[in-house]
């Protein structure tokens, strides 16, 4: 089989707006496929990326991993488009041994761009943080200060090396997530190198874009307490439209002293990314000296969750790290309320 002209694969990294860019993608592919850009949506199972593909990858399954780039090249021939777009932020969360063999994909394309935004890593670690908190995935629901350790931004160069040396051909194409935040997807559009629309654009309540530092908050205390899946939801649901919590200010944990000192770091850390692979030009947004946005009153909070465990008749989770916290957090309101 003939190779087909490029593969775009758009590696994220997390919380970087990927779920935003796979939406977009995803409702616009017929738009997108007039343009000659083809989304491989027949690889598709729950998620709004191939994720059959990526499995083959990792098991090491070669020759499930050429059928499906076979059928992939296949389908846009005969749609008529010369472009493959796919887009998972597994390409960079996965460990680079499981995906070794990316390599294959040279077999099937003239061209392979690899597309990676990329955050201040202090900011990624709130924000990977935040979401955590707010779905409940415990396996990563570190403190700021820990997500930051274990990802201070050396992580960046990695990846991109990791691309270079598996697929010696690819371009790897560096975004700033924080200098477009504001212009995600026209970002997007013009490094894939797109017509400008018009498009669909996702909306805000369909990416995971984290809550603010009240909700977050919240969340956080009533995640000691035991629920179902249906149950979580419905919390969840109520916390993020509580009227009190709407206006909460962005969810920023650092300290400023802790902000400036990060700065340093990030600077020592990524400069060598930045100068190979984004010609030394400005990545991350700039330090600035903030007022850190301060915590929800206790008395608010107290009200809000109260509420919300008497509304869902809510029991605490019998391990013993949830019942020191249960503990600290009946503490703080018997003190409150001794005198």
């Amino acid at each position: 089989m003939t190779k087909i002209n490029k593969l775009i694969l758009h590696i994220g990294v997390h919380k970087t707006g990927t779920t935003a860019i796979q939406t977009f993608l995803y409702e616009n592919r017929e738009v997108l496929q007039r343009q000659g850009f083809y989304l491989p949506v027949f690889l598709y199972g729950s998620k709004p990326k191939a994720t059959v593909l990526r499995s083959s990858i990792i098991k090491k399954r070669k020759n499930k991993t050429r059928v499906y780039l076979r059928d992939i090249v296949a389908h846009a021939k005969e749609n008529f488009c010369d472009t493959v777009v796919i887009s998972d932020e597994d390409y960079s969360k996965t460990n680079e041994y499981d995906l070794s063999n990316v390599k294959i994909f040279s077999e099937f394309f003239e061209q392979i761009e690899v597309l990676m935004y990329c955050r201040r890593p202090d900011r990624q670690s709130e924000s990977g943080y935040a979401f955590c908190v707010m779905w409940e995935a415990t396996q990563y629901n570190k403190s700021p200060e820990e997500w930051y350790r274990d990802n201070p931004g050396n992580e960046y160069y990695r990846h991109a090396m990791f691309y270079k040396q598996a697929i010696p051909a690819c371009e790897i194409k560096v975004m700033s997530y924080d200098l477009n935040v504001n212009r995600l997807i026209p970002s997007f559009v013009e490094s894939c190198g797109m017509q400008d629309g018009p498009y669909i654009l996702p909306k805000k309540e369909e990416s995971n874009i984290s809550a603010n530092k009240y909700m977050v908050e919240v969340m956080n205390d009533i995640n000691q307490f035991a629920m179902s899946d249906r149950v979580f939801l419905q919390v969840k649901g109520d916390v993020v439209n509580h009227e009190k919590l709407q206006r909460g200010p962005v969810a920023i944990f650092f300290s400023e002293e802790q902000r400036s000192l990060n700065q340093s770091r990030i600077e020592e850390i990524t400069k060598k990314f930045i100068d190979e692979f984004h010609d030394g030009q400005p990545l991350f947004e700039a330090y600035k000296p903030i007022q850190v946005p301060k915590g929800l009153d206790e008395e608010t909070k107290e009200m809000i969750i109260t509420g919300i465990v008497k509304k869902y008749h809510l029991k605490i989770k019998k391990t013993s790290g949830f019942i020191v916290r249960l503990k600290r957090y009946l503490k703080r309101i018997w003190e409150r309320h001794r005198y």
